[in-house]
């Protein structure tokens, strides 16, 4: 039998697939990092279209099969949009999603690292324009990081 689950979760990344789906890599809160299946996404009357985009933190409704998850359903918690509005402070945003999609393993349940990426990801939302506190964020998502995996940087 198929389980059913529902979990919070930033986008990080995402591939299309055929004409219509995607796979979607996903950092839920408490399932850590996954890649998830987004059937049909990709078409026009999709209604899940616009929210399944990197950066965006939603509630998503799963269904395990066999090999990938698939969404079933998803509700918007935080858009981040004013990330989508300026170049520079997306590319860091997207640095720092690129770090946990790359160092951190397969389902680890990593709620303070996730934790982490919300206020990083809300701070450089609130202030796109300030380019000394995206460098802040980025240095610190990097420290934390090589922290987390017992390598000291100084």
């Amino acid at each position: 039998m198929k389980g059913h689950f529902r979990g919070r979760a930033i986008i990080l990344s995402r591939r299309d697939v055929g004409e219509a789906d995607r796979i979607i890599r996903v950092f839920f809160e408490d399932r850590g990092r996954e890649a998830v299946s987004a059937r049909g996404v990709r078409k026009p009357q999709a209604k899940l279209r616009g929210m399944l985009e990197p950066t965006m933190e939603v509630e998503l409704q799963c269904v395990e099969s066999k090999g990938l998850s698939v969404v079933t359903g998803a509700t918007l918690v935080e858009p981040h949009e004013s990330l989508m509005h300026d170049y520079d402070a997306l590319v860091a945003a997207q640095g720092i999603l690129e770090i946990t999609e790359k160092t951190l393993a397969e389902h680890s349940s990593e709620s303070n690292w996730y934790e982490f990426l919300r206020a990083a990801l809300g701070i450089m939302s609130a202030h796109p324009q300030d380019a000394n506190l995206r460098r802040l964020v980025w240095v610190t998502a990097l420290i934390k990081n090589l922290h987390n995996h017992g390598i000291s940087p100084v």
